[in-house]
């Protein structure tokens, strides 16, 4: 029987629902932008699209390439023909604050951290994205207090799955490959990812998603099966 020492936790998707907040934040800030320079949605929405596809392009595989500074910065240079301080300033405020309003966690997930702490196992965090970003959504979220270390790919210089961000992750938990288990949504970065570096990793897919995988992967639907995974006795 595996002895899992420490865990590998991705956040976005995994410990709570990415896909309809992201949505919900963009709605508003294409709603506030449509009003401020006086153009409908749709044309917000359409050099948004472009914008991230610029960037994505450009940075490729790092955490800048999730930016949404950049993102709302290159959108309003399309419709007003340059940069907009104050305006991009506003839009990536108006995101996150809207973002935050909207994220919480999936059930189970504190209950589960709390118990794999008491029995000392060494919670990281390891998720693309910059640090600045993800430390406000782990504080937001009140579980700063339940995770030792955090691994972004702003540290790691480069997105999961590289190798990168799983090793920076095991040097920070001290502890050997075969003592960790990586949990995630993402079947490619971290499933496969993990896999590569030669760690164990759960699967995470939640029970509304229609996402199977016909191979040998642990899958798993929620966080109570988790914790009978990891943390039984």
């Amino acid at each position: 029987m595996q002895i899992i020492k420490a865990i590998f936790l991705d956040l976005d998707g995994t410990l709570y629902p990415y896909k309809e907040v992201n949505e919900y934040a963009q709605q508003k800030v294409f709603y506030f932008l449509s009003k401020h320079l006086k153009c409908d949605e749709k044309e917000v929405s359409f050099c948004f699209k472009n914008a991230r596809d610029m960037v994505h392009a450009a940075l490729g595989d790092t955490a800048s390439a999730h930016s949404r500074f950049l993102y709302f910065q290159k959108c309003i240079e399309q419709i007003c023909g340059r940069t907009n301080f104050r305006l991009t300033r506003e839009a990536h405020e108006l995101f996150w604050n809207s973002f935050l309003s909207r994220a919480e966690l999936r059930g189970g997930v504190r209950e589960f951290l709390v118990l794999a702490k008491k029995q000392g196992k060494k919670i990281i965090i390891v998720s693309d994205f910059s640090i600045d970003i993800q430390m406000r959504k782990l504080i937001h979220f009140k579980l700063d207090t339940l995770i030792d270390y955090v691994v972004t790919s702003e540290e790691a210089g480069r997105d999961k799955p590289a190798a990168v961000m799983f090793m920076l992750a095991l040097q920070k938990a001290g502890v050997l490959k075969e003592e960790v288990i990586h949990i995630g949504d993402d079947y490619e970065k971290d499933v496969m990812g993990a896999d590569r570096f030669g760690i164990s990793s759960l699967y995470f897919v939640s029970q509304d998603s229609e996402v199977q995988i016909q191979r040998s992967t642990s899958l798993v639907r929620d966080f109570k099966e988790i914790q009978d995974k990891i943390c039984r006795s």
